[in-house]
């Protein structure tokens, strides 16, 4: 029972972490799009 909370919560964190990570990548490929316009 222990076990299964512990990767519940670990699941969690990992999604939270490739939002983050999504996000950041996103925001770079925007500024890279504008650059390259400019």
């Amino acid at each position: 029972i222990k076990d299964d909370k512990i990767t519940r919560e670990d699941s969690i964190l990992l999604k939270k972490v490739e939002v983050k990570i999504e996000r950041i990548l996103k925001k770079n490929l925007l500024i890279d799009n504008f650059y390259f316009v400019l």
